[in-house]
């Protein structure tokens, strides 16, 4: 009970959904295996070594995992907001000059 809980939930809609392999990397991490692609795979784009449960990708900004997680946070913010009609734009760009500034989300006044 806990922490594997997910694995018995049926997703409310289809984008609630895990795709086949984001279900596979899941099952694996979850269980502590060695991720499959980790055998062909060794160094990240960072350039450090890739442990085989591939945990440093979870983490690293430039191996995948962590503007995965980043993207997959706010595309769930932004259907969330679309479903409940609520004006918002995703990362917008005219705010501010220096990119580390920018906004991830933000939400107007209907």
């Amino acid at each position: 009970k806990g922490t594997g809980s997910w694995l018995d939930v049926v997703p409310s809609s289809d984008k609630h959904a895990l795709k086949a392999n984001e279900f596979s990397i899941a099952f694996y991490l979850r269980l502590g295996l060695r991720l499959p692609f980790t055998d062909w795979v060794n160094v990240c784009d960072c350039g450090r070594d890739i442990d085989p449960q591939g945990y440093h990708l979870l983490v690293c900004k430039y191996g995948g995992g962590f503007v995965w997680a980043h993207n997959s946070i706010l595309r769930g913010w932004s259907e969330c907001m679309s479903d409940l009609r609520i004006p918002h734009q995703k990362e917008p760009r005219n705010f501010y000059t220096n990119i580390e500034d920018r906004l991830d989300i933000t939400f107007f006044d209907s």
